[in-house]
């Protein structure tokens, strides 16, 4: 398939999942009633951190060092954390909901994996449309973060921010992460667990959440975490955010970090793409789950 062709097919692919996907009342009525008080919450929680900050080091934390207040680098850590979290998880979800969810086919209810066997659709087709498609509500808390920070909070950027560069790295840490959740799909897939957990997955958010640098530099923690940082996307996304946005370097200035990103974001994809493949393959020689 030519590569004009595969991008039309890949498009009419996405349309057709946001309509199905909006189509479903449940979930057109959780962006219209429920996301408001998610919202809600996640700015409290967001304030909670902020008034920590401020009473324990009155806005400002001697480990910071060039990044300014505490308030500044919890923003941007709490608001990009929202997509890598949800890259992370990304096809991990998307398959278990490929083999959860079900639809009517005539007197048969069916799987999805079923049904697109059934109609002869590629699984990945669905599950690259789907995944894009869910980016839209961790996009959400990432504005509602930004937003809440800037109005109620009163957090500003500094004048040379390069809001550029951080786009660039957030955009690279996102796909290294989608890779990462691509190999965790591939393994539920190969040990025939499809609705479960994957340990992979499950271990990288585990030390993200408090090795990465979302609420604090990882500098301060002990050595075995600073370690385990180290092999974290996370670390080096929140980093050269935090450098672009609030010291106002750019990406060429960012040495290591900048090529921990990119090798990143080309290798963990190619490796999640093979051993999804693999394990998709493995799963669909034995037969169905039943």
């Amino acid at each position: 398939m030519k590569p004009l062709e595969w991008l039309k097919a890949e498009w009419r692919a996405f349309k057709a999942v946001a309509r199905w996907t909006f189509s479903r009342t449940l979930y057109r009525d959780w962006y219209l009633a429920s996301l408001p008080f998610e919202v809600a919450n996640l700015l409290l929680g967001l304030a909670t951190w902020y008034y920590y900050g401020v009473a324990l080091g009155r806005g400002q934390a001697p480990w910071l060092g060039g990044y300014g207040s505490f308030a500044a680098y919890l923003l941007v850590g709490v608001a990009a954390n929202s997509l890598l979290s949800y890259a992370l998880a990304s096809f991990v979800r998307a398959t278990t909901a490929a083999f959860v969810w079900t639809m009517q086919s005539g007197a048969a209810r069916l799987s999805l994996v079923d049904y697109f066997a059934m109609a002869g659709i590629p699984l990945r087709r669905w599950l690259v449309a789907k995944v894009l498609l869910d980016m839209l509500e961790p996009l959400l808390y990432a504005l509602a973060y930004v937003a809440g920070g800037a109005l109620l909070l009163g957090i500003d950027l500094p004048a040379n921010a390069n809001v550029a560069g951080a786009l660039a790295a957030l955009a690279l840490g996102v796909a290294a992460l989608m890779g990462v959740s691509m190999i965790g799909a591939g393994f539920l897939l190969a040990v025939r667990i499809p609705y479960s957990r994957d340990p992979i997955t499950w271990l990288v958010g585990l030390l993200a959440g408090i090795a990465a640098g979302v609420y604090f530099p990882p500098e301060v923690l002990p050595e075995p975490l600073r370690t385990a940082s180290r092999f974290l996307p996370q670390t080096y996304t929140l980093r050269a955010m935090r450098a672009c946005l609030l010291a106002g370097k750019g990406l060429g200035e960012l040495g290591p970090d900048l090529v921990a990103l990119v090798a990143g974001a080309v290798v963990l994809p190619l490796a999640g793409a093979l051993i999804f493949k693999l394990g998709l393959s493995l799963f669909e020689r034995r037969g169905a789950l039943y």
